[in-house]
């Protein structure tokens, strides 16, 4: 069953399948972690070119990554996000959340193992 998260940073409403692991810590993280940095890192994709890309190198369950998809596609910005995790059940859960809130054609999803 899917449920809608709605950031109170640009009013995108996320929509999240219930049944994951991190839709609980998703939800939380979305709501109010970090919201002064997450503004400002949504005011400074108002200057980013085309064709970019954002990377998002530990991206956890993907809150910031997703926010910044969000704004882009909110804002017609052709620019990608790419989000970074070694671990693959936050990777499908990014992937999902991302397929689900129409946000696929913004935001990518890969693993990196550093060693």
């Amino acid at each position: 069953m899917n449920h809608k998260v709605q950031s109170p940073l640009n009013n995108f409403e996320f929509h999240v399948d219930n049944s994951d692991k991190w839709v609980s810590d998703f939800s939380q993280r979305i709501l109010t972690h970090e919201p002064k940095t997450n503004r400002a890192l949504l005011d400074l994709l108002g200057n980013i070119p085309p064709d970019a890309y954002v990377v998002d190198a530990g991206a956890y369950v993907g809150d910031t990554g997703l926010l910044m998809a969000s704004q882009l596609k909110i804002s017609s910005k052709r620019a990608k996000v790419l989000e970074v995790d070694p671990d693959s059940t936050k990777l499908r859960f990014i992937q999902n959340t991302a397929r689900l809130s129409d946000l696929d054609s913004v935001c990518r999803h890969g693993s990196l193992c550093v060693g």
